[in-house]
């Protein structure tokens, strides 16, 4: 135990030097190629994020780490629009998408014939562009019935398609029903919001319909910066994961992210949390999923989905 304390000591020097030298900065400047990926598997990022999860040291030496993690999210926090980003050996395609700047969509039904399926993320990409909107990202928003029906809580543009809240018990082994699951939507003022499926109970369907969009979901990946309880460290539950987060100090932007290997739920929220400050995040399907991204994966069109979200640049007025 003494040799490995005198070695991290050593490693927990060389990341000080490497962040007070700007080696941590300007590794992967944000004005960067976005083609090149932000590596978290290699160099400091690498000793610092997988000693930070497995460290049993003291209180002392996790209160050094949680400053280095702190740092990390002040990068992180900066990041907007497409990124691909590999964490624990896992590959993620993302868009952080900014309220400010971005319009968020649900999509389900095609726009000229009634409840026709669009399916694909390409057919989303269409009927934005014949909207005049450019498609920044699109990745589906949810699970779905066999129907192709969206999975629970479903709203698109304040009530013109509605699905009701399900509120149903556990069903082992069932994703979407591991306690607490919850809905990411926007409210009447645009505000993004990701709940637990208890708190949006407390609303009448009337209510709902107020908000302006809404997908229901699950697991909890994050509920008020605690990882699901149902989580374990080093699991072989190991799965393609999709997922939208809120970051905690900026609730005007939003993390969407897809992972291209798998990884297991832990670490997947871990991601959230831990790298991108969320302090709520949700799961949003697993094996089947799939992002367009505008500018990093353009060829990311097909797809047999529900229920779909896209980002586009708002329109000026």
């Amino acid at each position: 135990m003494k040799h490995f304390n005198s070695k991290l000591s050593i490693i927990f020097a060389i990341i000080l030097s490497l962040i007070s030298f700007g080696a941590f900065k300007n590794a992967t400047p944000i004005n960067q190629e976005i083609h090149a990926p932000i590596n978290l598997n290699i160099d400091s990022l690498q000793v610092l994020i997988d000693t930070y999860v497995h460290t049993k040291e003291s209180d002392k030496k996790k209160k050094e780490f949680q400053k280095l993690i702190a740092r990390i999210q002040s990068y992180t926090s900066s990041i907007n629009g497409s990124r691909a980003i590999v964490f624990r050996r896992v590959k993620y395609l993302l868009f952080v998408a900014n309220m400010d700047s971005d319009d968020i969509q649900m999509h389900l039904y095609q726009a000229r014939s009634s409840k026709k399926n669009l399916f694909s993320l390409g057919a989303v990409k269409k009927e934005l562009e014949e909207e005049k909107r450019q498609a920044l990202m699109i990745t589906n928003a949810g699970m779905f019935t066999p129907d192709f029906e969206p999975e629970g809580l479903y709203i698109e543009e304040k009530s013109k398609y509605f699905f009701a809240l399900d509120t149903g018990r556990d069903i082992p082994n069932a994703n979407f029903y591991l306690k607490p699951n919850g809905v990411f939507y926007l409210d009447a003022k645009h505000t993004a919001h990701i709940d637990g499926t208890e708190i949006l109970m407390l609303q009448s369907n009337r209510e709902l319909r107020n908000l302006k969009l809404a997908t229901q979901s699950g697991p909890l990946l994050v509920s008020g910066g605690e990882i699901h309880h149902a989580f374990k460290q080093g699991s072989k539950n190991l799965r393609i994961r999709s997922g939208v987060g809120l970051e905690k100090n900026n609730q005007k932007k939003i993390v969407f992210a897809l992972t291209r290997n798998e990884s297991n739920f832990y670490d997947f929220a871990l991601f959230f949390r831990d790298i991108f400050n969320c302090d709520n995040a949700l799961f949003l399907d697993g094996a089947i999923s799939q992002m367009y991204l505008f500018d990093l994966n353009a060829k990311e069109l097909g797809g047999q989905f529900g229920p779909m979200i896209s980002v586009s640049r708002k329109r000026s007025n």
